[in-house]
This record gives C-alpha cells, sequence and structure tokens, in this order.
C-alpha cells in the first residue's frame, strides 16, 4: 500500500517515486519539453506524453554552470522538479522553492535545501531547475525572433503552471501555494511579482537575501547579448544554435571574467522588456502594481562580509565601492559618519547598496496594500566569526530547511561543540516561515503596522525598528531616484551609432519629467545622459564616456540648445537647432522613426 503512494498521475504522464525517511519523495519530473535544438533560446513548451511509468528516483541534470557550487551532473536538457510529501493522499500547503547561485550556477538537488524536513511538517515542497547563464540570462531576439527574453523567468512560471496543475496528485493543495527564493532565487520572486501570467499561481511569496534593484532594462539586456555575441565571434541564428552547451557556457565564463565590475553578474540579470516582465520591479511596486500577495523578505546581517574578507573577491568588492563613492561624492561624509571606517563598514554599505536597503524599498512599497513581512538572520557560527565574515550570505538557509547533515553544515559549524541553541533556532525560523506558508501570517508585527524586523539569533530573537536615517540617506542618492521618478533613471543610456570624430547626429527634443531635453546619438558606445536640475555646469567627462548636462536659463532646451563636449578636449560648442518634438519612452527607448537631421561641422 505504501509503495502505491509513490505513483502519481500527471497530465504527460505516471510517475514513479520512492520513499525517503519517510518521506514520498519524488526526482527529475520533467515539467517541459528539453529546450534543446531547435527549442535552444525559446519559450518553455508542454512535455510529449509517455506511456507506462516513468521512473523519478534521481534527480535531473542541472543547466550547464558557468560557476558550479555542486558537483553533480549537467545538460542542456534540465527542466526537471522535485516533489516532496507526507502523504500523496491529503491535501496540504505548498511551497515551491526556487535556488539562488547568481543566474550562473547552482540546481535543484543541493543539499542545503533539500524538501524532507517542510515534508514532514505537512508542506508539500517542490524544487526545480531552470535554464541559467548562457542558455536562459541572455535577450537573443535580435538575431531570431523566435528567441525570448527573460529565459529563467518563464520556465519558473512553466513550472508553477505545471504545479497548479499537477500537485494535487502528490498531496498538494494548488490554491494554496507560496513561491519562495534566496538570492538569484530571491531575484526570480521579486520578478515573478510582477510577472502578470505568473499571478494565478500562487498565493504569497518570500524573498530571502533579494537583489531587488538588480533588473535590467530591455536596452541594456540587448545590449549585454550583443556585447557577448561579439565577444563569442557569434553572428548568426546557425552558428548560435549549431555550437554545443558546454562550449558556449565556457565563452559566458570567460566573458562575465572580463569584466571587474560586480564579477560581470550584471550581463545575466532578469530584464523589465516591456514583454513578459512589463515594467522594474521596484518601479511597478512604487505604483501599486505587483502582484497583491501576502509578502515575507529577509536578509543576513552580514551579507556581503565574506566578499570584503576573502582574497579573489576583495578587489572587486572595493572597486564596487569606489564606484559608489564617485557616483555618491556629495554623500561620503555622510556614509563615514553613518557607517564609520574598517573592513565591516564597508561590507555593511555592500550589504546595504545591493540587498538590504533595496529590500525594505521593495516592502515598504508593497506593505501599502498587502501585509508585509522581514526578518533578518544575525546568528554567526564560531568559525565563520573566526573567519570575520559571520553571518554570511545564504547561511540561513541551512536554519530554514534543517540540512545540518551534510559536509557544508559539518563545516560551518565544526567549532560548535553544542548544537542545542543551534536547533532551538532553527525550529524558530523554520516554524515562522512555515506559519507564513500555511496561513499568510507572520508570528510578529507586520511592516506595515509598525516597521519593525525581525531578527533571529542564537542568544535570543528580538524585533529591531528599520533605520530610517540609513533609509533616508540613501533614498538621497540616485540609487532611490531611478526608482521615484517613475522609472526613467537620472542617467539613462543610449546607444551610438557615429564616430565621435566625425558630426554628431541630431535626433530630437525629447520630454523628459516635463522639461524638453535635446538627445543626440554619437560613438561606437553608450552615451550616458544626466539632467540636474541646480546645476551650474555644462558639461563634464568621466570614464571614457561623453557627459552631458543641461543648464536652465541662459540654455533654451525648449528650442533644442544642446551643450556638447567630445572626448578628450576643453571645446564647447553651443548649437542651436529647432526640430519637432518627440517623446522619450521610459528608460531612454527611443522611436526610431522621429529622427532630425546632422550637426553643422565647425
Amino acid at each position: 500500500m505504501e509503495t502505491q503512494k509513490t505513483i502519481a498521475n500527471t497530465g504527460c504522464g505516471t510517475v514513479e517515486g520512492l520513499i525517503e525517511s519517510g518521506i514520498y519523495v519524488w526526482k527529475g519530473i520533467p515539467y517541459a519539453r528539453p529546450p534543446v535544438g531547435e527549442f535552444r533560446f525559446r519559450a518553455p513548451v508542454p512535455h510529449d506524453a509517455w506511456e507506462g511509468i516513468r521512473p523519478t528516483k534521481k534527480y535531473g541534470a542541472t543547466c550547464p554552470q558557468i560557476m558550479a557550487l555542486q558537483i553533480e551532473p549537467q545538460s542542456e536538457d534540465c527542466l526537471y522538479l522535485n516533489v516532496f510529501s507526507k502523504d500523496p493522499n491529503d491535501k496540504m500547503p505548498v511551497l515551491v522553492f526556487i535556488h539562488g547561485g547568481a543566474f550562473a550556477g547552482g540546481s535543484s538537488s543541493q543539499y542545503i535545501y533539500h524538501g524532507h524536513n517542510f515534508a514532514e511538517i505537512g508542506i508539500v515542497t517542490v524544487t526545480l531547475n531552470y535554464r541559467l547563464g548562457a542558455l536562459g540570462m541572455f535577450d537573443f531576439s535580435e538575431i531570431d525572433g523566435d528567441f525570448v527574453s527573460n529565459i529563467a523567468l518563464r520556465d519558473q512560471t512553466f513550472a508553477l503552471k505545471w504545479v497548479h496543475e499537477n500537485i494535487a496528485a502528490f498531496g498538494g493543495d494548488p490554491d494554496n501555494v507560496t513561491i519562495m527564493g534566496q538570492s538569484a532565487g530571491a531575484i526570480s520572486i521579486v520578478g515573478l511579482l510582477n510577472v502578470p501570467s505568473a499571478a494565478p499561481y500562487f498565493k504569497r511569496a518570500a524573498a530571502l537575501s533579494a537583489f531587488p534593484n538588480m533588473f535590467k532594462t530591455k536596452e541594456e539586456s540587448l545590449s549585454s547579448a550583443r556585447a557577448f555575441l561579439k565577444f563569442a565571434g557569434i553572428s548568426t541564428k546557425e552558428e548560435l544554435l549549431k555550437i554545443s552547451a558546454k562550449a558556449l557556457t565556457a565563452k559566458a565564463r570567460h566573458f562575465m571574467g572580463s569584466t571587474e565590475r560586480r564579477f560581470g553578474l550584471d550581463y545575466i540579470m532578469p530584464a523589465a522588456d516591456g514583454d513578459f516582465l512589463p515594467r522594474l520591479p521596484l518601479e511597478s511596486a512604487k505604483d501599486g502594481a505587483d502582484a497583491d500577495v501576502p509578502l515575507l523578505m529577509s536578509y543576513t546581517n552580514n551579507e556581503t562580509e565574506v566578499l570584503f574578507r576573502l582574497p579573489g573577491f576583495s578587489k572587486i568588492a572595493y572597486t564596487e565601492l569606489d564606484a559608489l563613492a564617485k557616483e555618491t561624492s556629495e554623500y561620503v561624509a555622510e556614509f563615514e559618519e553613518k557607517y564609520g571606517d574598517g573592513i565591516s563598514a564597508k561590507a555593511n554599505i555592500g550589504r546595504d547598496l545591493f540587498i538590504k536597503v533595496p529590500t525594505e524599498w521593495y516592502a515598504e512599497y508593497h506593505c501599502s496594500r498587502q501585509k508585509t513581512w522581514l526578518y533578518r538572520f544575525d546568528y554567526s557560527s564560531n568559525l565563520l566569526k573566526l573567519f570575520g565574515i559571520k553571518s554570511v550570505h545564504a547561511l540561513d538557509l541551512i536554519f530554514l530547511f534543517k540540512t545540518f547533515d551534510n559536509p557544508l553544515s559539518n563545516f560551518v559549524f565544526l567549532l560548535d561543540p553544542s548544537k542545542k541553541r543551534i536547533f532551538e533556532l532553527a525550529a524558530r525560523v523554520q516554524g515562522a516561515v512555515a506559519e507564513f506558508i500555511r496561513t499568510g501570517e507572520c508570528p510578529w508585527e507586520a511592516f506595515n503596522e509598525s516597521r519593525h524586523i525581525k531578527a533571529f539569533d542564537a542568544s535570543g530573537d528580538s524585533l529591531v525598528e528599520l533605520d530610517t536615517e540609513i533609509n533616508e540617506l540613501w533614498k538621497r542618492t540616485r540609487f532611490y531616484k531611478d526608482i521615484s521618478t517613475g522609472g526613467v533613471p537620472e542617467k539613462f543610456n543610449l546607444s551610438a551609432t557615429a564616430s565621435l570624430a566625425e558630426p554628431f547626429k541630431y535626433v530630437g527634443i525629447g520630454e523628459f519629467n516635463d522639461c524638453m531635453i535635446n538627445v543626440i546619438q554619437a560613438g561606437a558606445r553608450t552615451l550616458d545622459f544626466h539632467k540636474h536640475e541646480n546645476s551650474d555646469e555644462m558639461f563634464y567627462v568621466i570614464e571614457g564616456k561623453m557627459q552631458i548636462e543641461f543648464r536652465h536659463g541662459t540654455v533654451d532646451l525648449s528650442k533644442g540648445d544642446l551643450i556638447v563636449v567630445p572626448k578628450g578636449t576643453e571645446h564647447r560648442t553651443i548649437v542651436k537647432k529647432s526640430v519637432k518634438c518627440m517623446l522619450i519612452e521610459k528608460r531612454g527607448t527611443l522611436n526610431p522613426s522621429n529622427t532630425g537631421g546632422e550637426f553643422p561641422s565647425e
């Protein structure tokens, strides 16, 4: 009788799982057709039906990894999920967990988040693989119209649809599904909250250590794909489909390693493509346009400390802080006053820049119409304290899933002779999250009510108040202004078409927050446009790119007056030229049918 319960019927056919430690487990269930051959770079489609009983007793292959987090089989044929259930004949709440790995690595079979322990407490748990790196994160739609953007998010949405249609056969309630992810998985959750086609398939969401502001614009995404194709020496659809997944992944690894900024990860982030993901999530949430569901968000207290202390990471981490200092130069003294000095202070700035502050902003927006909770994970093992990295990124997953019996956990807690307080903390963390999965409530005050954040630690839990001073400081930087201007950033990018040595091509007058501005194209590079309300400066040049600013008063923007300075010269040129008005769409997208003439030669 127990063996019969390992057999389940899905829309494509019958699957047979196994029993592990009293839990019914199905591993490697295909939720979509293998994305190989002509299906590479396309949206997922249903798997073909099969006859008979399909064994699902071992994990499916993970997508080829730019950076492997665990040794396991890799294949382009990777769209598989796993189900853990206490009783297939029951109707229990469902957790769908999306793994992290910076969209460059990771898999559903990593031992740090096996689903057994959630299944034991009556929560059917689903983990899934999705396409990564070069196979899932570049938008090659300019090569072929059948190639799509946001492949990873599309895979995840397709898996959620599969869960909705099939999970009842495994003891799950399709109308009580919580989606949860950590790191890149949490970025995915933030994305899925803003994907209209995903909304019918989940009732609540949890994003752990998310990077809500890491999403790209459509033009940035296309630009990343162009740059990769040029780097890889690929120019046609046929070449993209012919190259092996292994070779393509290797080229992506070298491509990402060619930059010192953010480990090259900016190249492979999801994008607001105006279609599948219509808008940047923070912008969408600010306008109350994201999914109207209860939300749980979290971060660890020392998310980025490891980047500043371990060789190989610290150089890039400090490069990021140098870039931040240049972009927020007017606030450097305040940052130093608030954060102090030293490695931990710099790591806290990194934590706040990428994870903590954007997470709190997203929670602030979302809680205006739905219950929202935040928690912070403070605990550090003795070994991690010794290394100086403390409550590091992803440490909370061991406690959330109670996965202590594996090589990683054994190493992390090597210098903790007594595990009693550790296990008690894990029970509190998992218990709180389980309550959210079951009921949509957490056992502490919602962020809507008090702006309190739950802090979990082995020495005792507490409620801490949102650091409003730090938040207000960040809100004065462009990182918040990019959001508060309704999605049109202070700095936006336009593709250039002419050489800097040639006359600039005049595109037209644009409208930017009710102010008329000029738009030009020049050089085989990107031009960065800045708009400064109170600036007396007419121009400057930085980082090898021509910068343009607009001076109010003596320059009549409504008539097309423009101040430009080519790179490497002190010459100032004022050109007056009236052309018909054109509207710049959000994020700097141009209407190509509305172009003007060329500047007169000097």
